[in-house]
């Protein structure tokens, strides 16, 4: 049975939507180590040469910043070394993680039986609040259409949770960790699949989310 010994909250800013065509501009971590009951913050502006215009409006990074970043490369190793001096087994959390932010990123050691969707599990708690009898979970729920607004803006008004710095990935990154932690006490686990044999998260120990 799998115990996390925190929580990795992943939040991008990119210059358009296609990992293909697109590129990385700003990296976002909140971290939680669940040993130490610290949080930790990694937070990175990536030098991508052109910014567009428009998405300094939406992110307010501007060219001068994106020129004063670093390598995607270096932010990458720094990132890994970030995550992993501190967590051994760390849960992998973001808002549309596994369909925006991990194809952009490409982590190795990000498994997706270790992900927690908080766009997903949102929708996938939205699907069973008006389907009585219908057990949505994080896999059902990518392929889920319904009416509720699932942005990160959204359930960020939801859950009453304060928006210091939208569209910048480290205060996204500390809001999806929040709207985790809420989603978490609202629902538990259930609506949490990370494999077909539904590995459970412990909830005794001191390593405990």
């Amino acid at each position: 049975m799998r115990i996390y010994d925190g929580v990795v909250s992943i939040d991008l800013e990119t210059t358009g939507f296609s990992p293909t065509k697109n590129k990385i501009l700003e990296i976002g971590v909140y971290l939680f180590d669940a040993k130490t009951k610290e949080f930790h913050v990694f937070e990175r502006v990536i030098n991508v040469g052109k910014v567009p215009s428009h998405i300094t409006k939406i992110t307010g990074i501007s060219q001068a910043e994106a020129n004063g970043g670093v390598k995607l490369k270096l932010a990458l190793r720094e990132l890994k070394s970030f995550i992993f001096d501190r967590l051994e087994n760390p849960l992998f959390v973001g808002h549309n993680l596994i369909k925006f932010d991990l194809p952009f990123i490409n982590l190795p050691y990000v498994a997706p039986r270790h992900v927690y969707d908080t766009m997903l599990i949102e929708r996938a708690i939205h699907a069973n609040e008006i389907k009585r009898t219908f057990h949505a979970t994080q896999l059902d729920a990518q392929t889920y259409r319904g009416n509720a607004v699932v942005n990160l803006k959204m359930c960020s008004k939801r859950y009453k949770i304060e928006q210091k710095d939208a569209h910048r990935a480290g205060d996204d990154a500390r809001v999806t960790f929040e709207v985790f932690v809420n989603q978490i006490k609202k629902i538990g686990w259930k609506l949490f699949i990370v494999s077909q044999k539904t590995e459970k998260i412990q909830e005794k120990g001191s390593n405990q989310i």
